[in-house]
């Protein structure tokens, strides 16, 4: 069976379930967590102490050379409050170019506006998005599914207030990433609750679950930048604005072949500083 029809077979088979449920609702339970940049101290880069977590050929690690956005300490902040919601998260890349099919029966002008909302994104190293016409020819699958479902239960709702439930993204969507043992993504399924189009936030909640997808980033409602996609407080999206481009070059400057968690990207940061 070819690859594409594997995927493709996936993507129409997998089901709405609690293994779903885990991982979509992954950004609303940990809304209120934060992982704080820790600040490199003058002395600490003077240490004989260095122990790396990097069990990894040094050829591999050229790219930390180039890698010009680890010292920019606003931008990383913001990247690891998007990454890592906890100290067990590790950073997840689409491996290979990203292929949309979008469910036809998903009314045109709403199509429109999200081709529209994707071909906006400037271009950006290692990330390549594109629209395809067939599902065999896709990777990347939103579709509606047969009956209303609630990716949130009740008993989590009942954390938010009612202003804050507006904002959640996962309500009526549900989102499945396919992931290698490196954490790299080589597909993906969203699913739409019919009973989204009803709500006036419909657009602005699809454009965030794709923007999450690319990195299984994190909605904060603090430590987000004013009128990012990963802000919850951001309810009206025309386009992605420059911390969420800036974010995306740094998520993407490298596709990682091994397996990136918080502790390996702070010995990564400190490789650069030492530079």
């Amino acid at each position: 069976m070819k690859p594409t029809n594997r995927i493709r077979l996936l993507l129409l088979l997998i089901p709405i379930t609690n293994f779903c449920f885990a991982q979509t609702i992954n950004s609303s339970l940990n809304l209120r967590e934060k992982v704080t940049l820790e600040v490199i101290k003058e002395n600490d880069r003077n240490t004989k102490k260095d122990t790396t977590y990097l069990k990894t050929p040094p050829n591999k690690l050229s790219f930390i050379n180039q890698f010009d956005y680890l010292l920019n300490e606003s931008l990383t902040s913001n990247y690891i409050n998007a990454i890592f919601s906890s100290k067990n998260s590790s950073i997840q890349q689409f491996s290979k170019p990203i292929k949309i099919y979008i469910d036809p029966n998903i009314e045109k002008s709403l199509r429109e506006e999200f081709i529209g909302y994707i071909n906006d994104i400037p271009t950006i190293k290692n990330l390549s998005i594109s629209f395809v016409n067939s599902l065999d020819d896709s990777n990347y699958y939103i579709k509606i599914a047969n009956k209303n479902f609630n990716g949130i239960s009740k008993k989590v709702l009942n954390k938010f207030t009612e202003a804050e439930r507006k904002n959640l993204i996962f309500e009526k969507i549900s989102r499945i990433n396919f992931n290698d043992n490196n954490q790299n993504t080589y597909a993906c399924l969203l699913t739409l609750s019919p009973s989204i189009f009803q709500d006036d936030n419909m657009m602005t909640k699809l454009k965030k679950a794709f923007f999450i997808s690319l990195g299984n980033f994190n909605v904060l409602t603090y430590g987000a930048p004013n009128g990012s996609v990963l802000n919850i407080k951001t309810t009206q999206i025309n386009r992605l604005n420059k911390d969420d481009i800036l974010l995306l070059k740094m998520h993407y400057f490298h596709i990682y072949d091994f397996k990136v968690d918080f502790k390996i990207f702070k010995e990564i940061r400190k490789l650069k500083i030492k530079n």
